[in-house]
């Protein structure tokens, strides 16, 4: 203004910032902002200089550049004040439940991890391996690319509870392998089924001297380590009988990620496996909803009993156990849609 540039000129010059407290700028941003719309509601901005500063001001003369951009004044309120008002709320909380954002604050991180980016990878790993022909494909693509994004420092997990109840989804699943033809074989399975309970045995000891050997692990910790169970279980029980959680856990982890990552693909270049469990939901089985009552049915009751008698990978075995016995029964022949599977695996393998 000292060179008569305000004079010679219609220049109009908004302060958008002010030195005082937050509830100052707070209005002497909006003042100007409101005094910058209706400049261009009544046509009178030609040309917009914007004087702007990193952080804070950057941020602030983003609006201006917008407005003067779009030439509509109305585009900030019914583009941000609107929206914060009504359904923005709606989307933010959505949001939160499916990241878990509003949990009571814990400290650990392995249960303040974002189960909807796990599933999105594990999604994609599945469909990967399905198109690929891959037994086990939705399990075994899950675990690949979640395990790859796990490496390269993304933050992802899968809530325990979820996990559960995909894993009673996989329990009634594989009761439902059960049919009267098939006890009929087991007597023809017998030399057979002596070899892998013998084979069993001797892992899991030569495990645990090798864990004894070559690890300085105490005895309860390499016990838990070798022994054959589920994860979760295990873990908990090492932990009890005075064993290093982390180390169970890490064993028993990398046991499961190897058989995962191992047979199916032995299967597929080798014996030239092709299956995927999208095609269950195709197949003509006349499933009314009366079976799908008794899929519900062994599924729910099976994980409570299940839990109750404290089984070994109760949300598995139980409702394994009152699956297998309906279908032996009669009861139903029918299992789980493709579709549910498939998302059960995706969890299960993330």
């Amino acid at each position: 203004e000292a060179h008569g540039l305000f004079r010679r000129w219609p220049v109009i010059a908004l302060e958008s910032h002010v030195v005082g407290s937050w509830q100052a700028k707070l209005q002497a941003f909006l003042m100007s902002l409101v005094q910058f719309c209706r400049l261009l509601l009544n046509g009178r901005v030609d040309v917009v200089h914007l004087h702007a500063s990193a952080g804070a001001s950057f941020w602030r003369k983003t609006w201006f550049a917008l407005l003067a951009f779009a030439g509509y004044w109305w585009l900030y309120p019914v583009l941000w004040l609107l929206p914060l008002a009504t359904w923005y709320q709606l989307v933010t909380r959505i949001r939160n439940i499916a990241e878990h954002a509003v949990v009571p604050d814990n400290d650990d991180p392995l249960r303040n991890t974002r189960t909807t980016l796990a599933i999105a990878v594990g999604g994609a790993g599945g469909f990967v391996a399905n198109w690929l022909r891959m037994p086990l494909a939705w399990m075994l693509g899950s675990c690949l690319f979640t395990t790859v994004a796990a490496f390269g420092g993304m933050r992802i997990g899968m809530r325990v509870r979820l996990r559960q109840g995909m894993i009673i989804i996989l329990g009634v699943l594989l009761g439902s392998g059960f049919t009267p033809d098939l006890v009929q074989r087991l007597g023809q399975w017998a030399v057979s089924l002596g070899f892998v309970t013998a084979m069993t045995v001797v892992g899991a000891m030569s495990c645990y001297f090798w864990l004894r050997r070559f690890t300085d692990w105490n005895k309860p910790t390499c016990y838990f380590a070798a022994m054959p169970g589920g994860l979760n279980d295990m873990t908990i029980l090492g932990g009890a009988m005075g064993g290093e959680e982390r180390c169970i856990a890490l064993a028993h982890a990398l046991r499961i990620l190897t058989v995962v990552m191992t047979i199916p693909i032995w299967y597929r270049l080798v014996n030239g496996a092709q299956t995927s469990v999208l095609s269950m939901g195709h197949e003509a089985t006349g499933n009314d909803w009366k079976d799908y009552a008794v899929l519900i049915a062994c599924g729910v009751i099976g994980a409570a009993v299940g839990r109750a008698l404290r089984l070994p990978a109760s949300f598995m075995m139980g409702p394994m156990i009152f699956s297998a016995a309906a279908h032996l029964a009669g009861l139903t022949n029918s299992k789980p849609p493709g579709e549910l599977v498939a998302a059960a695996q995706v969890v299960v393998g993330a």
